[in-house]
């Protein structure tokens, strides 16, 4: 066996302290057990600073799951502190998905997989112009319009001033009491924890990845009774940094973005909206909706993924229904060099109805 130097050991001694500080509950093929403590524990505090000096490995967290929660960018809210330390154990307890699992195995990620991850630079452009400017222009502007980018909420961008009724559109921090505690109880939920992996959509790593990355949550609220026309929620992406590129014959970068739609319709209420993603350059947008409609609401849902042909675009749209209500989707996929949404509808109750109809082009 061939000696090591000085410093082959000292990075192997290196190693095996990220990997001993991590711990045998972190291997790959296993997930924190219910009611197992998560909260930021010191394992998984340990395992993001070994993802940040670059030695994680398989054989302790998925290297690439360990750098992509490295790589998630600032908080917008301090509200989300907890909700991302809890999912960061999550996914760092995980593997990542591939083709030898049934959920996936029709899927190639490998594009996403030989990327390095980095931040996004928010700048949009002419962005702003094909999705913003020609709609004011248009004389739509009396249309609510909700735009977050890079997962982030714009209040330059936005304008819900038309809302009416009690209706509420725009990030969590301003939120309505009334549904502050049930919204950060709802983020807390990662779908499929104990899915049965033959059966399984595939949305637990992804949505885990996005809850631990969150900078910001896009809230819809709309009371019990009260009926709102058209709501237009834009998700903007934006590639890294022009001097943040790699060097020659290093791994293509991604500018990494999650953003998470919570909606929620009290009984009877009504809702029209229309939910679109784009971006400019290269990225990896990781999204993340969830869909709550109380008795006898009415959500009409068109969703419509434009995204430039350099993206990655991973959602799980989540939707539950209570008794009586009626979820139309039109989800249509016309964009980005890698594209995937799961769609789950549970029905709560009685007389739902869940006809969703999807397009790809």
């Amino acid at each position: 066996r061939k000696q090591q130097g000085p410093a082959q050991g000292q990075s192997q001694a290196m190693l095996t302290a990220c990997i001993a500080s991590v711990g045998a509950a972190y291997l790959p093929s296993q997930r924190p057990a219910p009611g197992a403590p998560l909260c930021g524990s010191a394992r998984g505090r340990a395992a993001v600073r070994c993802a940040e000096a670059g030695t994680l490995t398989q054989s302790a967290v998925d290297d690439w799951l360990g750098s992509a929660v490295a790589a998630r960018g600032s908080v917008a809210s301090g509200l989300l502190d907890e909700v991302r330390s809890e999912a960061t154990d999550v996914v760092l307890a995980a593997r990542r998905p591939g083709r030898k699992q049934e959920a996936w195995r029709r899927t190639d990620l490998s594009l996403l997989y030989g990327a390095t991850l980095g931040a996004p630079s928010g700048r949009v452009g002419e962005l702003v112009a094909g999705y913003v400017e020609e709609e004011e222009e248009a004389a739509a502007a009396a249309r609510p319009r909700l735009v977050f980018v890079d997962g982030v909420y714009s209040a330059d961008l936005s304008d819900t001033s038309s809302l009416g009724g009690g209706a509420y559109a725009g990030p969590l921090e301003q939120v309505p009491p009334e549904v502050r505690e049930a919204v950060l109880e709802s983020l807390r939920e990662i779908p499929e924890r104990e899915a049965d992996p033959r059966t399984e959509l595939g949305c637990h790593t992804f949505a885990a990845l996005n809850q631990a990355a969150l900078s910001d949550v896009a809230c819809v609220y709309v009371p019990s009774g009260v009926a709102v026309d058209t709501l237009r929620l834009i998700l903007l992406s934006t590639p890294s940094y022009p001097d943040s590129g790699a060097e020659a014959g290093a791994s293509p970068q991604l500018a990494a973005s999650h953003p998470n739609l919570s909606l929620w319709l009290g009984d009877g209420a009504s809702l029209s909206l229309l939910q679109q993603y784009a971006g400019r350059g290269a990225y990896f947008c990781n999204g993340l909706s969830r869909l709550r409609l109380g008795e006898n609401a009415s959500l009409t849902h068109a969703y419509l993924q434009e995204q430039s042909d350099g993206a990655v675009h991973v959602d799980s749209v989540l939707a539950t229904l209570a008794a009586g209500a009626r979820y139309d989707a039109n989800i249509v996929q016309s964009g980005g060099r890698l594209s995937r949404v799961n769609l789950a509808v549970r029905l709560q109750g009685g007389d739902s109805h869940p006809p969703p109809q999807r397009v790809a082009l």
